[in-house]
Formats: structure tokens, C-alpha cells, sequence
């Protein structure tokens, strides 16, 4: 027992004197994983695939995280050998970059251990070189804390990773800004471990229709609030930026509408691709109800003043996929297509055909 303890305190300490935030430099290469198993490496520098395969192991891919250590992705996915039972299980797999020389590929390594065999994958966050956190569903919610070795030293109760979780400038405390009817924040201290909640009610207009969190860059998040309905055709709403280490709202702006957003708060941007509601017409010609669909347009806005700064035509049936880690690039996947897009100079930069006409990007080192 004593030398589990000296252990856990030994991780908290470690823990609370990282770096912050993730910080890496401009990729030089991005994947895109197929639904099928297959996966491509684009040289985001030269605009073309450089290399291409397939990961057996891992099936039915809805995620995939990068890991500032050991060269590794972290690709959330279903075991091929579960595909055929009622609800196959997601997880997490360890796949390795392999340096090559046209370009690096991949190599399953492992499944990441849940805190049980049964354990379900929610979500997962990499918060800095050090700390990788990874809810998951079982006879309760448990989030693991894994170090650079993927072990697991604590878990925790009563605390969910969310896309927008954070880890405090001074690597002490983590936030999870939760989208539900609560509109919870909970934050966690790494040397007590202990959890407390706060809300983001306040933020805004106590009587809006809508309020949730939508983008994060670091601990600032990005809350979007409607005051009525949404209904066919734009919907304008208001966008709050919250620093939520400092319950600190930095400022708030109208936007056109409702789509994918991210933040930079270094390039003092919020970029939005924007989507409307149309009408669902079926292969028949009925019409039933309304789908989102995207206007072929991703909006820059000006975070400093609140303003729209520039507006870049992107491909009608695609979605923003990411922007890049020095907030220099943002990414657009669409059928077959990657399009590269220069947030310094405002224009696309470049568009590589890829060899399957759907996937999920990540941009990797």
C-alpha cells in the first residue's frame, strides 16, 4: 500500500508540473482513415499521398487522436472480431508512426486497458506531453489518467472528458465544459484529485433558447447561444468566448449562422463552416422534415473585434477537419478530396484527391 501511494503522489506531483496545453510544431504529414480499414498519408508540405495501407486490427474507425509521445496515434475503434455482436464495443488503439522513405506508415500496437474488460470508450483527450485522459462507460463513468507509458496510475470518478476539456496554463487542474441540460463545468485538482462543479448558465442571456459549448482552443471555449428555435435557412447566433480558468468572459460576437467551428485564440481567430437546414427531400421527391447541409463557405471571424474578416469558398459536401497545431493551416475533408487552407493569407493552399471518397483526418507531426 505505501508503495502504491509514494506512486500516485509521485504521478500527481509530475502531473501538476507539466507544460500546459499540448504544443507541437506545423505537421509535415496527415492521415485519413477509411471507414474500411484502409488509411492514407498525405504530405500536407507537397499536396499529395505519399503512402497508403491498411489496419487490420482496428475496424469501424470514428476517431483518432494524436499522441505528442512515442510517435503514436490513438485511433478509436471496434475490434474486427466484435463487428458481429449486437453493440460492438469501441476502443482505443495504439498505432505506431513507422519512419519511412517516402513517408511513414502505420503499425497496430495494442489496445489501450479500460479500467475494466468491459469498459466502453466515451472519449478521449490528450491534455500535454505527459497526460493522456480517456473516459469511459461501464456500471459507471471512469476517466483514466495514462503517463507516457499508456498506464493508468488513477481513475476517476464522477469526472467525463469532453471535446472541449482543458488542462490549466499551469498544469494543475483540469476543466470539462459538458454540453447537457446541467451546463455543467467540473474541474479537477492533480494533487487532491478532488472534483468540483460550477456552471455556465450565467454566460450570456439567462433566458436563451440554446447554450452549449462548441469549440475550445486551451481553456478558452467557445459557447454558441440561440434565442428561439432554429427553423429553415440561416440562424444567426451569438458566440461568447469564456475563459474558464478565469470564469472570464473575453468577449462575445454575432455569427451568420450554426455549423463546425474551432478557435485560435493566437491567430485571434473563430472559424466557422457553415451549414444551414434544408429541406430532407427523399430518392422519391417527398420531403421529410429538414437536414443540415453546408453552404460551401468557411467563415473567418476576427475574435479581437468581433467581425467577420474574410469568407474562403470550400467544397459543398464536405467539413472543416481540423486546424493545425502552430494555428497556421485549417484542413477540409470532402469526397475524395483535402483541401488545405492558409489562415495567415486567407486562400487555399492546396487540394490532394485521396484514394477513398470518405474518411476522418488528423494532422500528425
Amino acid at each position: 500500500m505505501l508503495r502504491i501511494a509514494v506512486a500516485l503522489l509521485l504521478f500527481a506531483v509530475t502531473l501538476s508540473s507539466a507544460l500546459g496545453q499540448v504544443t507541437l510544431p506545423a505537421p509535415r504529414y496527415g492521415y485519413v482513415f477509411a471507414p474500411d480499414q484502409r488509411y492514407a498519408v498525405v504530405d500536407l508540405v507537397a499536396g499529395r499521398v505519399v503512402t497508403s495501407g491498411n489496419i487490420a486490427q482496428v475496424a469501424a474507425v470514428t476517431r483518432v487522436y494524436v499522441s505528442p509521445f512515442r510517435q503514436r496515434l490513438l485511433v478509436q475503434g471496434v475490434n474486427p472480431a466484435d463487428l458481429n455482436e449486437p453493440e460492438p464495443t469501441e476502443q482505443l488503439a495504439l498505432v505506431t508512426q513507422v519512419r519511412g522513405a517516402d513517408g511513414p506508415r502505420l503499425s497496430f500496437d495494442r489496445w489501450l486497458q479500460g479500467p475494466t474488460p468491459s469498459s466502453r470508450l466515451i472519449w478521449a483527450k490528450v491534455l500535454s506531453r505527459n497526460l493522456l485522459l480517456v473516459s469511459w462507460q461501464g456500471e459507471r463513468i471512469q476517466t483514466s489518467l495514462y503517463d507516457t507509458t499508456f498506464n493508468a496510475p488513477r481513475t476517476l470518478d464522477n469526472f467525463q472528458v469532453t471535446p472541449t476539456t482543458c488542462l490549466s496554463p499551469d498544469g494543475q487542474t483540469i476543466y470539462s465544459v459538458a454540453h447537457n441540460p446541467s451546463r455543467e463545468i467540473k474541474s479537477v485538482n492533480l494533487r487532491s484529485f478532488v472534483v468540483r462543479e460550477s456552471s455556465y448558465a450565467a454566460i450570456g442571456n439567462a433566458t436563451a433558447y440554446y447554450k452549449a459549448p462548441v469549440a475550445s482552443d486551451g481553456c478558452v471555449v467557445a459557447f454558441i447561444e440561440r434565442m428561439s428555435r432554429v427553423t429553415q435557412g440561416p440562424a444567426p447566433a451569438t458566440i461568447y468566448l469564456h475563459d474558464v480558468e478565469k470564469n472570464t468572459t473575453l468577449i462575445n460576437f454575432n455569427v451568420e449562422g450554426d455549423g463546425r467551428f474551432a478557435v485560435v485564440i493566437k491567430r485571434n481567430l473563430l472559424l466557422l463552416d457553415l451549414t444551414t437546414l434544408v429541406p430532407n427531400k427523399l430518392a422519391d421527391g417527398t420531403t421529410v422534415g429538414l437536414r443540415r447541409s453546408s453552404a460551401g463557405s468557411l467563415l473567418l471571424y476576427d475574435t479581437g473585434v468581433g467581425k467577420e474578416s474574410a469568407r474562403i469558398s470550400v467544397p459543398p459536401d464536405g467539413a472543416l477537419a481540423g486546424v493545425s497545431s502552430d494555428g497556421q493551416s485549417a484542413y477540409y475533408l470532402s469526397r475524395s478530396l483535402l483541401t488545405v487552407i492558409d489562415l495567415v493569407d486567407r486562400r487555399v493552399t492546396a487540394k490532394t484527391a485521396l484514394p477513398f471518397p470518405y474518411g476522418i483526418f488528423v494532422a500528425g507531426e
